[in-house]
């Protein structure tokens, strides 16, 4: 898939590994962002990160 979408190896490297940090970094013209994922906890009316 990354071959096909031209991504750079180390911008998939990031997005497979778990627990990664937030970040971002430019690979030539393209941006890769890597973020955390939260929910929402409708319960508690709260936001807590993925597990």
């Amino acid at each position: 898939m990354g071959d096909y979408l031209m991504l750079h190896p180390l911008a998939i490297e990031d997005a497979v590994q778990a627990h990664q940090r937030p970040k971002q970094e430019c690979y030539g013209d393209v941006l890769a962002v890597a973020v955390k994922t939260l929910w929402f906890v409708e319960q508690a009316a709260d936001v807590e990160p993925a597990r």
